[in-house]
């Protein structure tokens, strides 16, 4: 099984949500951008 692993805007979650992602962390910020890491289990 494999994973895509990303960072998704907080404003394009439900998009990748709407594909199989799901959030694996906590909402961050790095240089005043906020993301949230999300992942994909591909099998």
């Amino acid at each position: 099984m494999a994973e895509v692993s990303l960072r998704s805007s907080v404003n394009a979650m439900s998009f990748y949500e709407k594909h199989g992602f799901v959030a694996t962390g906590p909402e961050s910020e790095f240089n005043g951008i906020r993301f949230v890491p999300m992942t994909l289990r591909v099998v």
